[in-house]
C-alpha cells in the first residue's frame, strides 16, 4: 500500500501488523508515503508496519497498538513512523513501544495515556527532531 492515498476512511479495527507465512518469512505492512487524512484507525493493529513518511492529519489511532513486532526467532522489527505527519491525531492509550518517530511531526496530537517505552530488545521509542 505505498502511496496509497484515501480520505475520510473507517479502517477501525484492521490489521495492518507484520505477519509470519507459513515458511518462516516475516513480511511488514508498507504504508510508507501513504495519504490517509481524516481516516479511522482505532484499535487497529500496525505492530512493525513501515509507515514512514505517512500523510495523515486528523488520524484517529485511539487504543492502536504500533509496537515493535517481534517475530518467532526472536527479530525485532520495529515500526516505522520516520517523517510522518500526524498533526491533530488522536493517539490516546495507543502503544508505540519500541516505535522509530525520528522526525514526526505530532502537533496538537492528542498523545494522552499512550505508551512510548522501550520493546523487549531495549529498543526506546524514538523522537530525535519530533516536533
Amino acid at each position: 500500500m505505498s502511496g496509497f492515498s484515501a480520505e475520510d476512511v473507517n479502517l477501525a479495527g484492521s490489521d495492518f501488523s507484520a505477519y509470519v507465512d507459513a515458511n518462516g518469512v516475516v513480511t511488514v505492512a508498507n504504508l510508507s508515503g501513504a495519504m490517509l487524512p481524516d481516516t479511522e484507525l482505532n484499535g487497529g493493529n500496525l505492530r512493525g508496519a513501515n509507515m514512514s513518511k505517512l500523510g495523515a492529519e486528523d488520524l484517529e489511532l485511539a487504543g492502536a497498538d504500533l509496537s515493535s513486532f517481534v517475530a518467532p526467532n526472536g527479530k525485532v522489527f520495529r515500526t516505522d513512523l520516520t517523517e510522518a505527519n500526524l498533526a491533530n491525531a488522536n493517539l490516546s492509550n495507543a502503544s508505540a513501544i519500541g516505535a522509530d518517530m525520528s522526525n514526526i511531526f505530532l502537533g496538537s496530537a492528542d498523545l494522552t495515556g499512550a505508551k512510548l517505552t522501550k520493546d523487549k530488545d531495549g529498543n526506546v521509542v524514538e523522537l530525535d527532531n519530533a516536533f
